[in-house]
């Protein structure tokens, strides 16, 4: 793109100021040297080797600076980064990081380094009305358990940082993502696949994604016109060492960088010495007994009590295996030392309560502990019991340790969290092993050679000086995972092939999940659980609600499906326990649509709750036991308030309700929403409520942001939130010419951009046959509009219901034949006239790789009304010269396409040209383009 003369280039010099500013302290060696790199090549290095507490998280710092200055230096860096880890916690850890930097960016004073960088990340993204200019930088969340964010695809051109585990960004690179629609997964894929960088942490335990992206690279390197924006790259990083010189290829910590920072050395070197405790209590495979946990805790006193009496103020760490040993073990520390704070968390916390350090007992009142799971700590807390999920992804510093044996590469992230970054000149660890290891000893989710293999390894620090810290640990390091399958499985371009037929249903034989784990066994699933409060007691007006107020992340309680199941069971079978009585339901979320449970054991819910759904319920009902949510539940939890919820400015109850009647019409009520919430606040609302019944009021007013109502993508095709209708070539123009913006934005060919312009001019050719119209409301002295003003989804599907349309009628299916009309009549070439058709017929995903209807049926959509209503003529053919009172100038065009077999031919030679995901990265630009068009009620 082109930089304006007047903005200075951000330098690699500048950016030990502009980190400094964000983190607190200087780069390390290796963070200068990993950012000269990308600006240099255009390219992240392939494997990057940094060990525990070297602050390999920095490259999302590194990453918003490297767009930055390449974008004012005309150089081309990958404009997302992936940020892909296998455990919850570190997803939401990476994603913490990734908002801080947006703050920062946000309120950083003008003229400084940091406001330079967002100033130069702006001018990536269109213009925006005065008062709403953005840090241009945006974090993404893409986890099971978590609502999902698509929202994200239409900033192609934005610098984000997208926070995933593995099978959720994998299985959306591969048009399959799970939680998306089917119209959605071009998009996702083809914005995975070229302009961003893949960083997987802990490659070890990824190999089969690392291959399969890496693959995904070398498949569209053979296309003949790939877009000319990078190709999807891929950075593995790990705790192993670079070697003694770095590359291109391949960064991380050298020796030399110890002599030379003090800081790096202190985090690295400090020496952590380990000790090894047999337990002759130790329960083996059962459930652990009373003895054993017992000495557990007898262990953990003694080291709390040593480190106190040598001035430790932080909090000591007890990680254990199991969430049943966790909450075992909190309750005996808690009973024999009252004088002691402890916490008990074992990853099952919605993220607003780790985020304010939230905990409680049973029968106890909630407690906080702010800053719990920062590196500063918190100081009440004496000690903090958990279990895998302060692995990695909490940023805790514990002053010691006592945890029990696992596996190798585990046992090195947990050690990583005792005095991470070398504050304390002394520490201890203390691991709990078994003293009779004799047959199998290991519960799930280990095994008894992973625990023995680390145990020997084990052995070999506790003579060593520096025990496990970081630096021994990279030049001695654990034995690695041993592959959990017999062969990685490569992806080849007939893969390619059948993912890319995307809107069409697919089948357990199209499952992708042998090309994204190393682990084929079933997992451990995840679904979430959400409480709402004041929800209305009548069923239907409650699932209007959670309709037009979905589930949000902060909000989600994450939960094993067999756990969900038998809570959700519990609070169906017995509606005689709660009260009123019609509490006695629950609603599922998924793909964005809320439907009402049916009163099922939990055998039977298997049919309707599933991995990744969302399940809602009243805040009437206890759904936790020992702090995480259970099938035995002990106690309630409090629902997060509405006005705390994103877009959300409040529900309303009486009396409130009552002031904006009794006239329920929905423009009155919008303008006194505006004047009571809206404009003290300065921002555009709008009020949503359930349909009153005459002389009463509704039973729910929700008021959100305007903004928020253009969520849908389904329904922002057909309706704006402008105040007049939105006129057909107005909204044609809008979008060819943001198309244009993006294209030249991103660095396409001039001749690719030129067709993606005049792709969003045609876009929506098809909306102006007679029945779309009607749908619409347009009227004669309007002439043709893209889109109706302000109507809710229900009013867009009855307007539907009533304008005739063939069900499954697609309008961008006509536009494809109008486009290749205006090909023809352009004399445009193969190359660019194919192009040009598949964008447009594929506008909103359809048409991959087919349209429901042949041309036949197609063409009866532009047919008028009788005046009874039904279709005035049915026999619709290729040289029909007329379709009712408007010529239909594209019906020959439609036959050859959709019944000639044209489409079909004319999508494989695009996906030979530009690849299979190039043609769905230039998808996803103009979609992009009209999303953020119909978004500005134009």
């Amino acid at each position: 793109m082109n930089v304006p003369s007047t903005t200075a280039q951000l330098t690699a010099e500048e950016f030990s100021e502009f980190f400094a500013e964000i983190t607190g302290h200087t780069p390390f060696a290796w963070q200068t040297r990993l950012l000269e790199t990308v600006l240099r090549t255009g390219r992240w290095p392939a494997a990057l080797g940094a060990p525990t507490g070297a602050g390999k998280s920095s490259v999302i710092e590194i990453h918003a600076f490297a767009v930055a200055a390449a974008s004012l230096s005309g150089t081309r860096v990958p404009r997302r980064m992936a940020m892909i880890v296998g455990r919850r916690a570190l997803v939401d850890s990476h994603l913490a990081q990734a908002q801080k930097l947006i703050n920062r960016l946000a309120m950083a004073p003008e003229g400084g380094v940091v406001a330079r960088v967002r100033e130069a990340l702006r001018l990536l993204a269109p213009a925006r009305p005065p008062g709403t200019a953005t840090p241009g930088l945006r974090s993404v969340l893409l986890r099971g358990a978590a609502p999902r964010d698509r929202s994200w695809v239409d900033d192609v051109s934005t610098c984000t940082v997208i926070c995933a585990t593995p099978e959720m960004f994998g299985s959306r690179l591969l048009f399959r993502g799970y939680g998306s629609s089917r119209l959605a997964r071009p998009r996702e894929a083809g914005l995975l696949a070229y302009d961003t960088v893949a960083v997987i942490d802990e490659a070890h335990l990824s190999r089969q994604l690392d291959l399969t992206a890496r693959r995904i690279d070398a498949l569209e390197s053979m296309a003949d016109r790939p877009p000319t924006v990078p190709r999807l790259q891929v950075m593995s990083t790990s705790a192993t060492l670079p070697g003694e010189g770095h590359s291109d290829e391949i960064e991380g910590v050298l020796p030399a960088d110890l002599d030379s920072d003090e800081v790096l050395r202190r985090r690295l070197c400090t020496p952590k010495p380990v000790r090894i405790v047999e337990s002759a209590e130790h329960s083996g495979t059962a459930k652990p007994r009373e003895k054993y946990i017992q000495a557990l805790c007898r262990e953990v006193l003694d080291v709390h009590d040593l480190m106190s009496a040598e001035g430790g103020e932080r909090t000591v760490g007890c990680v254990v295996n199991n969430v049943d040993t966790a909450n075992l073990v909190a309750a005996e520390l808690l009973r024999s030392r009252r004088d002691l704070a402890v916490v008990c968390r074992t990853g099952q916390s919605r993220p607003i309560d780790i985020e304010r350090g939230v905990t409680g007992e049973e029968g106890a009142p909630v407690q906080r502990f702010p800053g719990l799971y920062t590196i500063d700590g918190n100081p009440d807390v004496s000690v903090l019991v958990t279990t895998q999920a302060v692995e990695v992804g909490v940023d805790i510093d514990f002053s010691a340790m006592v945890t029990e044996l696992a596996p190798g590469s585990s046992l090195v992230q947990r050690f990583g969290r005792v005095n991470r970054i070398g504050r304390s000149a002394r520490t201890m660890i203390s691991v709990i092993v078994p003293a009779n290891r004799a047959g199998d000893y290991a519960r799930p989710p280990y095994t008894t050679d992973e625990l023995d293999r680390a145990l020997e390894w084990l052995r070999s620090r506790v003579d060593s000086k520096d025990g496990v810290s970081p630096w021994a640990v990279t030049r001695n390091p654990p034995p690695e995972a041993e592959l959990d399958r017999e062969v990685l499985q490569r992806p080849e371009d007939w893969d390619a092939r059948r993912w890319s037929h995307s809107s069409q249903p697919s089948f357990g034989s199209d499952d992708v999940t042998l090309h994204l784990r190393d682990d084929l066994s079933p997992e451990r699933e995840s679904m979430g659980l959400v409480v709402r409060s004041r929800l209305p007691e009548d069923d239907g007006d409650a699932l209007a609600l959670l309709s037009e107020a979905l589930p949000q992340a902060l909000e989600v309680f994450p939960v094993e499906p067999r756990h969900g199941r038998d809570l959700i069971a519990g609070i169906l079978h017995d509606p005689a326990e709660w009260e009123p009585a019609a509490r006695a339901r629950a609603f599922r979320v998924r793909d964005r649509m809320v439907l009402q449970l049916p009163n099922s054991d939990a055998g039977a819910l298997h049919q309707y709750v599933r991995s990744g759904d969302i399940v809602i319920v009243d805040d009437i009902h206890p759904i936790l036991r020992d702090g995480a949510v259970s099938g035995n539940p002990t106690r309630r939890a409090a629902a997060v308030d509405w006005s705390e919820l994103d877009g959300v400015v409040a529900l309303l109850s009486e009396p409130e309700i009552s002031e904006l009647g009794p006239d329920w019409d929905h423009e009155i009520v919008a303008d006194h929403a505006q004047v009571i919430w809206g404009d003290p606040a300065g921002i555009d609302v709008e009020a949503r409520f359930s349909e009153p019944v005459a002389g009463e009021d509704p039973a729910w007013v929700l008021i959100t942001e305007r903004a928020r109502a253009l969520d849908d993508e389904s329904t922002v095709q057909e309706f704006s939130l402008a105040e007049v209708p939105v006129a057909l070539s107005e909204h044609a123009r809008a979008v060819a010419s943001r198309a244009r913006f993006h294209s030249d934005a991103l660095g396409l060919d001039s001749d690719v951009s030129a067709v993606v312009e005049l792709a969003g001019l045609l876009h929506d050719e098809g909306k102006s046959a007679e029945r779309f119209q009607r749908m619409l409301g347009a009227r004669t002295q309007t002439g043709f509009i893209a889109k109706s003003t302000q109507r809710s989804p229900v009013e867009v599907r009855a307007a539907r219901e009533r304008s005739g349309l063939p069900s499954g009628w697609r309008h961008e299916q006509l536009s494809a034949a109008a486009a290749a009309r205006v090909a023809f009549e352009r004399r445009m070439t193969r190359p660019e006239s194919d192009l040009l058709i598949q964008l447009v017929g594929t506008t909103h995903g359809h048409g991959r790789p087919f349209f429901s209807h042949g041309a036949e049926r197609l063409l009866l959509g532009t047919e008028p009304m009788s005046s009874e209503g039904t279709r005035a003529r049915e026999d619709v053919t290729a040289d029909s010269p007329a379709i009712g009172d408007n010529r239909c100038e594209s019906a020959r065009e439609a036959f050859e396409l959709f019944d000639g077999g044209e489409w079909d031919s004319l999508v494989e030679r695009n996906r030979r040209a530009y690849g299979t995901w190039g043609m769905a990265y230039l998808e996803a630009v103009l979609r992009a383009a009209d999303a953020q068009v119909s978004k500005e009620r134009s």
